[in-house]
């Protein structure tokens, strides 16, 4: 079990500061890599979209027609979020080995202006969301940390 030093964690976020000895100094590093530009919908449960049509179809063939085509619908958005998170991946993982590293996360930052983190800020913020532990992030883990 890792040690949490009471810093809550979220997406490659920390909020912890680089130095703790002197307040005026202390540096803070970003919450988030990347900026949120949508809302996330709420989730609607199958059950909660087929009571919905209900209300609205007049067959039980109709709502099995609806519910299918929105099944088609929600793969649909799930196969392009998927290439959107690939593609977003793929900046952060230069050198192209399927996972981020701090050195990798860092490289992004300062190309986003953000100069003040270090490498180990990164360690810090990998931590966050580093499930298998092995210091790096993979797809998996950055698409459970960027759909959360």
């Amino acid at each position: 079990m890792r040690k949490n030093d009471g810093a809550k964690s979220t997406s490659f976020g920390s909020t912890t500061s680089s130095s703790s000895s002197d307040e005026a100094a202390s540096v803070t590093t970003p919450r988030t890599v990347l900026p949120s530009t949508k809302t996330k919908p709420a989730a609607v449960t199958r059950e909660e979209m087929e009571a919905a049509l209900r209300k609205v179809v007049s067959s039980e063939d109709e709502l099995a027609e609806m519910l299918a085509e929105a099944g088609v619908v929600l793969q649909e958005i799930t196969a392009a979020d998927e290439g959107e998170l690939k593609e977003t991946f793929a900046v952060f993982d230069a050198d192209g080995d399927g996972r981020i590293s701090a050195e990798e996360l860092r490289e992004v930052l300062a190309s986003l202006g953000d100069d003040r983190c270090s490498v180990d800020d990164c360690r810090r913020m990998i931590r966050g969301v580093d499930t298998d532990g092995d210091g790096f992030v993979c797809f998996k883990e950055f698409t459970r940390m960027m759909m959360h």
